[in-house]
């Protein structure tokens, strides 16, 4: 008989296609966690071992909002605590912390849709923040981890304010009014202190 063997005619199933789309991404990626951890006897996902992250190795400020991500409101609270805004080199992800932090002092969820619809009601939703807030998702974040990727922001947001406060002076000395030269030393002394100060409350050295 000619032709292929019945059952033979079509090719295997090969999956759906990858969307391009960064929300369809979080979907997927939200779906496949969920299933992927069984919960506690409090009904929250169990700890257990980080899940491996999608696609290349994510940087700790990434990894940081993704525990975030994965939190109840009550613990994104506490690891905002010591933790600013404006710690996070990547503005991208200085907005999503800010919309997490505000989720989270309501009570409300901070998943990824929850943080993704709420930037999308205050319009400020672009393909940076989009983007920042899928690799997020797919970091492999353990909430558990949390105060500890929070110190390593702490930690590199103290060595930027450092290197940026000693540009600034450097640059002032030269070419800078006398009469404010006090005023921005104070200003980085304030700052770098600051971030110090909380660094070591974090890690429970203070």
């Amino acid at each position: 008989m000619n032709g292929p063997p019945k059952g033979e005619s079509r090719a295997p199933h090969q999956g759906p296609t990858l969307m391009s789309s960064p929300t369809t991404a979080i979907d997927s990626t939200n779906d496949t966690r969920r299933n992927c951890q069984a919960p506690s006897l409090s009904g929250r996902p169990a700890a257990s071992a980080p899940m491996p992250a999608v696609g290349q190795l994510p940087d700790v400020e990434t990894v940081f909002v993704g525990t975030l991500m994965w939190s109840s409101p009550a613990d994104v609270t506490a690891a905002l605590e010591l933790v600013a805004d404006d710690d996070f080199e990547s503005p991208a992800l200085s907005v999503l912390v800010s919309t997490i932090r505000r989720l989270a002092v309501a009570g409300q969820p901070c998943d990824a849709q929850i943080v993704l619809d709420e930037l999308s009601r205050a319009g400020r939703v672009n393909r940076a923040i989009a983007l920042a807030l899928m690799d997020a998702t797919t970091s492999g974040a353990v909430p558990q981890a949390a105060r500890f990727y929070g110190a390593v922001v702490l930690a590199r947001s103290l060595r930027r304010r450092v290197e940026s406060a000693g540009n600034a002076l450097v640059e002032a000395a030269q070419a800078g009014a006398e009469s404010q030269l006090a005023a921005l030393v104070s200003a980085a002394t304030v700052s770098v202190l600051d971030c110090a100060g909380r660094l070591a409350e974090l890690r429970g050295e203070a």
